[in-house]
């Protein structure tokens, strides 16, 4: 009796012992969360990464997660082809693995046990690779240039893609701030709806770390909040078809970067700005313009195009500008691109070689329901997100099937397109759900609001850094060496 009394006591200060550990483990993740600062944030995970059990994790290659046994054998066949300076064998080995998730070392899931690493053979397999391409770009053979450009095609490019969200879109900036900040940004960006107007900030702007400093541009111009502003906006929408006047974003994007042309953006930075935009008649089509579909059409109209969510904004022609600079106004108009796509995916994989996707999703409608990959999350939070996924995707499905029957008007199934598009990317990040956003959703922007909001956008992108430093490592060496 006494020997099972000692087994029970045991068991219960096993048990006691590891919820403490549970309890004192997710504590600390909540201050790492909450860190502003991303030099402190860096110290923090640091010391984070550096328990026991991460680097038990780390240094243990196999994992159901990878191809681990094929990913040890071709980072020992590249060393060892490197060594012999095997130049046929190497370029042999590149091109059969020309594939930046190769034995699937790109799964979230290995991203979500430490904050700055992740398996360490998946690290040292990924070095190995450039170690083979600095080899070969050091080194003569026959068709060189066309080796790299083809191998870079195989590889694919990555694209930053911004969603709608009204007021909430803001939460993008810190999103595009701190990837420049760290020289991951992508070349090739995308926008809808209120998307659509960073993109063209950041897609215009010679220097992109100006246009985040605090007062840089002036909101004065935008009409603010009064205690009859509700009543205005259901006047407005009961007299005209719509809430907001377009005219206040107009003059803002008008004093941010003139009346430029997506093809002299281009010209001028270097960077691929996609606006997406949707006719707004069923039998009109839908457009990603950009510099090579549309490279005289004037950026501010396209914006304004895109923004122009019905009820909320009335809809937009596009302006063009001809040879002798004369603007002229299109015959098409055009509404809320996030209609027919708030993320496109298809288009930009048609047109510039997309096949891996970083997005800023903050869609209020959207962001609640998305799911974290991250390993530390309760029990009872990763069933609640599986349960919350199954029950909308049976909603999506139903909806869909509803759609293909043919009998509702075209309009609503047009506007039912916004439940059933994918709203997610390889890589997805989302802000912090607050209830004060809601509030504020068809709000003007202001500079306290603007830089609240650019902090919490940088503050959430933190723990995918690795993620996508990892994700775009070949890429942005290729691009080193053919550039």
């Amino acid at each position: 009796m006494n020997i099972i009394f000692k087994l029970i006591k045991y068991l219960l200060e096993c048990v006691t012992m590891l919820f403490e550990k549970n309890r004192a483990r997710q504590k600390f993740l909540r201050i790492i969360e909450k860190e502003e600062n991303y030099e402190k944030w860096q110290q923090l995970v640091k010391e984070h990464d550096q328990q026991d059990y991460i680097q038990q994790w780390l240094q243990k290659e196999e994992s159901n997660l990878y191809q681990y046994k094929y990913i040890k054998s071709l980072s020992q066949k590249l060393r060892m082809a490197k060594q012999e300076k095997n130049i046929p064998l190497i370029c042999q080995l590149l091109r059969q693995n020309a594939n930046r998730n190769i034995g699937n070392i790109l799964n979230p899931k290995l991203y979500s046990h430490a904050f700055t690493k992740t398996k360490n053979l998946i690290e040292e397999f990924q070095e190995e690779y450039e170690k083979c391409l600095e080899f070969l770009f050091n080194s003569e053979f026959p068709n060189k240039t066309q080796f790299f450009q083809e191998l870079q095609k195989a590889i694919g490019q990555t694209a930053l893609l911004f969603s709608g969200g009204a007021i909430m879109g803001l939460y993008s900036c810190g999103i595009a701030n701190i990837l420049d900040k760290q020289h991951i940004l992508p070349k090739v960006m995308t926008g809808s709806s209120a998307g659509a107007i960073l993109v063209s900030l950041v897609g215009t702007a010679t220097d992109i770390q100006t246009i985040f400093q605090p007062k840089y541009y002036d909101y004065s111009m935008f009409e603010q909040k009064t205690q009859f502003d509700i009543l205005d906006k259901l006047s407005r929408l009961l007299t005209k078809g719509y809430m907001l006047e377009k005219e206040q974003m107009k003059q803002f994007l008008q004093k941010a970067y003139g009346d430029v042309t997506f093809l002299e953006a281009y010209k001028n930075t270097g960077r691929i700005m996609n606006i997406m935009v949707t006719g707004k008649d069923c039998s009109s089509s839908d457009c990603l313009l950009n510099y090579i579909n549309s490279p005289n059409v004037i950026v501010w109209s396209a914006v304004c195009c895109s923004c122009s969510l019905p009820g909320v904004y009335g809809a937009s022609h596009l302006y063009y500008k001809n040879e002798e600079g004369e603007i002229f106004e299109g015959e098409i108009k055009y509404v809320d691109g996030s209609i027919s796509a708030d993320l496109p995916m298809q288009q930009l994989a048609e047109q510039f070689n997309i096949n891996y996707t970083i997005v800023s999703q903050t869609n209020p409608w959207v962001f609640p329901f998305l799911t974290s990959h991250r390993s530390d999350h309760t029990i009872i939070h990763k069933i609640t997100d599986k349960l919350v996924q199954f029950i909308l995707g049976e909603i999506k499905y139903r909806i869909q099937q509803i759609m293909s029957i043919g009998f509702l008007p075209k309009m609503v199934c047009r506007m039912s397109n916004l439940l059933i598009q994918k709203y997610e990317g390889n890589i997805t990040i989302w802000p912090k759900f607050l209830w004060l956003d809601y509030s504020k959703l068809l709000d003007n922007p202001d500079e306290y609001t603007v830089q609240r909001m650019k902090v919490e956008g940088q503050r959430r992108t933190y723990e995918k850094l690795h993620f996508i430093h990892a994700a775009t490592r070949l890429e942005r060496c290729l691009s080193k060496y053919l550039n």
